[in-house]
Formats: structure tokens, sequence, C-alpha cells
């Protein structure tokens, strides 16, 4: 049976931010649109932003198809 050695906090918080807990920016920026502390950041399926909660908006998938689809 082998034994998983969990993270350190440190390195948790290193991975998950970028940035050491006493080293932590007073302003995050999203950075697609450099807009100050987003509520929310989004990542793409291949672990790329996507943008945050200021520069991306949510659509209904019929109402996107209906509108990308008018001829």
């Amino acid at each position: 049976m082998s034994r998983q050695i969990s993270d350190d906090p440190i390195i948790k918080s290193a991975e998950r931010t970028g940035y050491a807990p006493w080293n932590q920016p007073d302003v995050i920026e999203c950075p697609v649109c450099g807009s100050d502390n987003p509520e929310d950041i989004y990542i793409g399926i291949w672990g790329d932003v996507v943008g945050c909660s200021d520069c991306v908006r949510r659509e209904d998938p019929a109402d996107y198809y209906e509108r990308t689809n008018r001829e």
C-alpha cells in the first residue's frame, strides 16, 4: 500500500494563485481584460485563461445557435 504525502499549504496556495501566502498581491487582475479583482476567473479545458466575470458572458446554447445560424 502506498501512502501519498499531502502538499504543504504554502505549495497549494502557490499552485492555486501563483503566489506564496505572504506575497499575495493587493489587487488581482484578469489576465485577459485587466479588470481589478474580478469575482471569477474562467479557465478553458486546456488550462488557459478564457476571461473573467467582467469580460466573459454566459449565453443559452439554443440562443447562441439561433444567433449564429441565421441566414
